[in-house]
């Protein structure tokens, strides 16, 4: 990838949250198809290449397919296709048993230099909210979607009422894993000092216009969130989590997750032949 700050049509590089997904989304035994939408220089699909029969990986930005090719060619792995396309228009009418997306979360402030992998509108919520509305369309039976980013804390509109609502109702469970709060004077001094490493004036400048554009869209904070969806009856669980970092989250205590979840919204009889086993 990229170095971080470049802007404009640069592709994100390996980060840390790139293992979070990873961790969160690799199925336990082999499934068929899998799709890394927004793929970047292609690590997500890369790693799901090991437990998917094929895995198609897309994104907006050409350079980005380009680096995601290469990669794939430096590391052997034959099972990957690139495709260009926004969101899904390159897999129109395709279904996918693991569906892996790390969106651009970032609000951009009125006059910052836009960025393809950094920024995700001006709340910074509204390209994941896309990526969450056409998610469910493109999963096969049992299949998982599962979208990591950073979400805004605004009081009276619930990070899993909103993904519900972008989600809309039907057939598709909603599973929201929410970290506690960032601190938003924090946050926003990383964000400028990666664009301006001489922590100049120009950082100053850019940490505060940032902070500024929080506080005139009411945000009291920025939580990281793990959302999974997956074909059921419907159901919407907000589960508060410790940061990914202190307790990794894993495809596997997701599963278990949302077979409890299942349970506890299906019929009584389900729910009373059920035996919990103590480990």
């Amino acid at each position: 990838g990229d170095l971080p700050g470049l802007g404009g049509e640069a592709v994100m590089p390996l980060c840390g949250a790139t293992q979070e997904l990873v961790r969160a989304v690799t199925p336990t035994s082999q499934v068929d198809r899998a799709l890394d939408l927004g793929c970047g220089a292609g690590p997500v699909g890369l790693l799901l290449a090991r437990t998917a029969r094929h895995v198609v990986a897309t994104d907006i930005n050409p350079r980005a397919a380009q680096l995601a090719r290469l990669n794939a060619a430096v590391n052997g792995v034959e099972n990957l296709e690139v495709r260009v396309g926004d969101l899904y228009e390159p897999v129109r009418g395709e279904r996918f048993d693991r569906v892996a997306a790390h969106p651009p979360f970032v609000a951009r402030p009125a006059g910052a230099r836009e960025s393809t992998f950094v920024h995700g509108g001006t709340r910074g919520d509204e390209l994941p909210l896309r990526v969450l509305a056409g998610a469910a369309g493109h999963l096969a039976p049992g299949g998982r979607a599962v979208v990591l980013g950073d979400w805004p804390v605004v009081d009276g509109d619930a990070v899993d009422a909103r993904v519900r609502a972008a989600v809309g109702a039907g057939g598709t469970d909603v599973l929201v894993l929410q970290s506690p709060a960032k601190n938003l004077d924090e946050y926003c001094a990383l964000h400028a000092a990666v664009e301006h490493r001489e922590l100049g004036e120009a950082f100053a400048r850019a940490a505060i216009a940032h902070r500024d554009h929080f506080d005139r869209l009411g945000m009291r904070g920025l939580a990281l969130a793990c959302v999974v969806l997956a074909p059921g009856t419907g159901w919407t669980s907000l589960v508060p989590i410790r940061h990914v970092h202190d307790a990794p989250l894993t495809a596997d205590a997701i599963e278990r997750l949302l077979a409890a979840r299942v349970l506890a919204f299906g019929p009584p009889e389900a729910l009373a032949h059920a035996r919990l086993r103590v480990p």
